[in-house]
């Protein structure tokens, strides 16, 4: 290989699981988490310019849009209260010029508490739309079975290609080097 992409995987499908339960031809979009990096200037007398130093990860959001219900996705939805995980798994079709080489799989999974739960928006013969928001407090990304992201905000983990970014931060506040707990 010459250190050249040549093409991207692509995606059309997607099943959504709560806690494990797959709710195929349920959902018709989801969007998943923006990680959004937090940043401190420093304008600091002596500087000659503004300089902006990594602070922390911003609160994520997640949102799914339905056109279908289901009294089991009703029940997670309008429980503000407990958190739920959510997994969405996908094919990945990865093309090499223009052709089809493989299939691999892609996962998202997400620890969350919903914070806006719609009861439909319905029109007269359309089907109705119910729209999700859910605020995420885990977050998991893998592709083809390599974890390429794993954020735990609570328990100050950031993990991004296996390599732990917080390492040292957790130990220096003496949370000891148990991934996400406190000893």
């Amino acid at each position: 290989m010459d250190g050249i992409i040549k093409d991207a995987g692509r995606i059309s499908q997607a099943i959504v699981y709560f806690d494990k339960q797959g709710f195929q031809q349920v959902f018709d979009e989801v969007e998943l988490p923006a990680l959004t990096a937090m940043f401190e200037e420093d304008e600091s007398l002596g500087n000659i310019g503004k300089s902006q130093y990594w602070a922390g990860i911003d609160a994520m959001e997640m949102s799914l849009t339905a056109k279908s219900i289901h009294p089991d996705i009703l029940k997670v939805v309008f429980n503000q209260i407990e958190s739920t995980n959510i997994t969405i798994r996908a094919n990945v079709m990865e093309y090499e010029s223009g052709r089809l080489v493989d299939q691999v799989p892609y996962s998202v999974s997400a620890r969350v508490r919903f914070s806006e739960s719609s009861a439909g928006a319905l029109t007269g013969k359309e089907s109705a739309e119910y729209e999700f928001t859910a605020q995420v407090m885990t977050l998991k990304v893998e592709y083809n079975g390599e974890q390429v992201l794993n954020v735990d905000l609570a328990g100050n983990i950031y993990e991004v290609g296996g390599v732990d970014l917080l390492q040292k931060m957790r130990a220096n506040l003496g949370m000891g080097d148990a991934v996400g707990g406190v000893r």
